[in-house]
Formats: structure tokens, C-alpha cells, sequence
């Protein structure tokens, strides 16, 4: 849709607006029950990085500053972490694929409910849909050094405004982009997450999928690096 960020916000703040509850009082929990449907299918660490990947993780390494390493430590503490947050109704599955959009009205519809629970965190919901953005909606066959770098700047900067330019794909890249600050916006305006608990969260939902073949797995294993670089 061109203009995903409007119907990010339509999603979050009609469609989804009593599930999220917000405002309703907030409840203590870890990081570990809030993702543990999700980590079941987490890769081994034999999966990761995959064997032949070298030129990745050098780029990688050269943009983060960061030497690449395993994140299994950063994730063990992580699921010990308290999250504070909304304790609510959760669709469970909000990937972009699972959002219709009317190109003519710009209406849209969550679709697809058999993961919807109660008593769960929308910061689930909030940070699948970041994931499904920027693995499968971004184009497959945008320069991948040029994604690394702008990974880097959203894993710095919670709001960031980036510019692509001229650059192949970039209409399709800013629009993107647009829309992935739409769901922070609404994780920490409308739920209240901090950004540090909001990058612990995208770190254990990329971890899930850094198996998926779906996916843009090198930008995903480039994103879970950086993570883990931001994080340790």
C-alpha cells in the first residue's frame, strides 16, 4: 500500500483499539512467557549463522562495529527480563500477510485469528509486525549493504526518519520504513513501552524467525546480529 504508515495507524488505533485496552493498568511479567509460543521455533546454534555466509558477516561486523557472535547468552537473559506493560487481548500473528488493505478506501482488516489470546502483551503483535516489514515487505532484491545500514539506524534511533533517495527500490523502501515507525510510535505512544524493552522484544521475535526461509534471511540474521550487538 503506498501510504502504509496511515493504515498502520488505522490498524492499531480502530481496528485493534479495544483489544489493546489502552490505558488499562499494567502488569509484571518476563520476557520468556510473553514470547514463549514464539521461541519454540527457534533455529539450533549449529543453524546459526549458516555455513558459507562469511561475506555477510563481514559487512555486518564492518557497519555495526561490532564482531559477530552467538546469541544464545543474550537471549537467556533477556527472557529473564521483567516486561512492564498492558496484559490484554493479542492477535498473536500480526504479520503483514495477515493485514488486508482496501487500496481504494485505505480501509483495513487483521485477518487470520487462530493464535488470538487473552492476557497476553501487545508488544508481541507490535514487534511481528516490524519483523514481517522488514523481511518480507522490503524488496527482496534492495541492495542488502544498503539494508544492513539502515538497520543500523533504526536499532540507534527509535523514530528515525530515514531518507533513501534515488536509490533501487527506494519509494518502496521509504514507504516501508514509514510504516515500521508507525507500529514504534504506537508500541511507546498508546502501550508505553520503552525503547529498550521494545529492542528486546524485536530481538527475541527475529531470533524465532531466523530460520524462516520465507523470509530475507540474510537481512534477518544481519538485524539479530545487530541486536545482539545493541543488547550485550
Amino acid at each position: 500500500h503506498s501510504n502504509a504508515d496511515e493504515v498502520v495507524d488505522r490498524l492499531f488505533l480502530e481496528r485493534l483499539e479495544h483489544w489493546y485496552a489502552f490505558g488499562s493498568p499494567r502488569a509484571a511479567t518476563t520476557f520468556g512467557l510473553a514470547f514463549e509460543w514464539y521461541l519454540e521455533r527457534t533455529p539450533t546454534p549449529s543453524e546459526l549463522p549458516p555455513s558459507g555466509w562469511a561475506d555477510l558477516m563481514e559487512w555486518v561486523s564492518n557497519i555495526s562495529g561490532t564482531p559477530w557472535s552467538a546469541p544464545w547468552d543474550v537471549r537467556d537473559r533477556v527472557l529473564k527480563d521483567t516486561l512492564v506493560g498492558p496484559s490484554t487481548v493479542v492477535h498473536g500473528d500480526l504479520h503483514s500477510q495477515n493485514v488486508v488493505v482496501d487500496e481504494r478506501t485505505g480501509e483495513c482488516w487483521p485477518i487470520d485469528f487462530g493464535w488470538c489470546h487473552d492476557g497476553g502483551s501487545p508488544l508481541v503483535d507490535y514487534v511481528m509486525l516490524e519483523v514481517s516489514l522488514k523481511f518480507l515487505a522490503l524488496p527482496m532484491r534492495a541492495d542488502l549493504r544498503t539494508l544492513i545500514r539502515i538497520e543500523q539506524m533504526l536499532l540507534e534511533q527509535p523514530l528515525p526518519a530515514v531518507r533513501v533517495g534515488r536509490a533501487p527500490y527506494g519509494e518502496e523502501i521509504e514507504n516501508v520504513l514509514r510504516a515500521v515507525s508507525a507500529v514504534r510510535g504506537q508500541a511507546m505512544a498508546q502501550s508505553a513501552y520503552s525503547f529498550d524493552d521494545y529492542k528486546r522484544g524485536l530481538f527475541l521475535m527475529t531470533l524465532a524467525h531466523a530460520g524462516h526461509h520465507g523470509l530475507n534471511r540474510p537481512m534477518v540474521l544481519a538485524s539479530l546480529q545487530m541486536l545482539v550487538g545493541q543488547l550485550s
